[in-house]
């Protein structure tokens, strides 16, 4: 469907070039940094791969992913499905949501969360718990640490 990430996030300039010598269409943006490098990739692109955790939070991903619709370039957030869901709720640029199962052990998110997401007949089914849609199971978190450190206000 697309060819991902073809370069490291500090050669994404290449991306022009290649998109015009390729017919398969490139997707990239999981581990850029702000909004503004989101928007500089989407020319370039068929596939915006926006990531909440490292783009400067929801509303940064929210902004990125609403422009590249705007611009006619499709949003596949990158995993953290939990938290994506909720951007793909009221974002109609964003066609559908990495899921990467846990048992393959590449995404152990699952492991920090008081609910399991649910699937249902291919269809994500979104938290409608306040909150990010990723209440933490805090002793799974306590378990995972390295450190622990509790802090009095």
């Amino acid at each position: 469907m697309f060819l991902e990430d073809p370069f490291g996030v500090h050669r994404n300039a290449l991306l022009p070039s290649l998109a015009q010598r390729l017919n398969t269409p490139l997707a990239a943006g999981e581990d850029t940094t702000s909004v503004e490098a989101l928007l500089a990739l989407i020319p370039a692109i068929g596939f915006l791969r926006v990531d909440a955790t490292t783009a400067g939070g929801i509303t940064a991903a929210l902004s990125a992913s609403e422009a590249a619709g705007a611009m006619g370039c499709s949003v596949l957030p990158h995993v953290f499905p939990s938290l994506h869901a909720q951007l793909a709720g009221v974002c109609p640029a964003i066609d559908m949501i990495e899921f990467i199962p846990q048992q393959t052990g590449a995404d152990p998110t699952g492991l920090l969360l008081e609910r399991e997401p649910k699937i249902v007949d291919g269809q994500w089914q979104i938290d409608q718990e306040p909150g990010a849609g990723m209440a933490l199971n805090w002793v799974g978190v306590e378990k995972y640490s390295a450190r622990a450190e509790t802090i009095d206000f």
